[in-house]
């Protein structure tokens, strides 16, 4: 992971590059009981690693990548 924003206990978002099942993720939503995974390629880098996440609320996230 490269960043995490925890808006609270129950909704946090985390960046990075994720590896898991032969796919890349590059964002995590944290509901409060799990994960979900989201932006995925099979080749890793098409969308690009995501490098930070700023959350002002709830709906208002922004996610800087490398591309």
């Amino acid at each position: 992971m490269n960043d995490v924003a925890i808006i609270n206990d129950t909704l946090a978002y985390a960046v990075g590059d994720i590896y898991t099942g032969g796919l890349h993720y590059n964002f995590a939503k944290w509901n409060g009981n799990n994960w979900t995974l989201g932006v995925t390629s099979d080749t890793g880098y098409i969308f690009g690693v995501n490098y930070c996440v700023y959350a002002f609320g709830p709906n208002d996230i922004w996610i800087g990548s490398s591309i």
